[in-house]
């Protein structure tokens, strides 16, 4: 549901994934019955695991600062 479509509605989202029809999308955004609260806790585990970039620093201290000091002094010659 995040893309980029002139129309939105269930037609142009079901053509979007190669579905066949609207009717399995019209069912889950009409009729299905789901725990709202587990779908935001998947939704936001799913985010976070696709947004890690495994740094376990602590936060503000920069998880690339090594690196981030060679390439300082690589273009500077500090």
């Amino acid at each position: 549901m995040l893309m980029e479509l002139e129309d939105v509605n269930c037609w142009s989202l079901s053509a979007a994934i190669c579905e066949r029809g609207p009717h399995r999308l019209h069912h889950l955004l009409s009729r299905a019955v789901w725990d709202e609260q587990e779908v935001l806790e998947r939704t936001a585990l799913w985010a976070v695991n696709l947004l890690d970039d495994g740094c376990r620093s602590v936060p503000g201290t920069g998880c690339g600062r090594v690196r981030d000091r060679k390439a300082y002094v690589t273009t500077t010659g500090r």
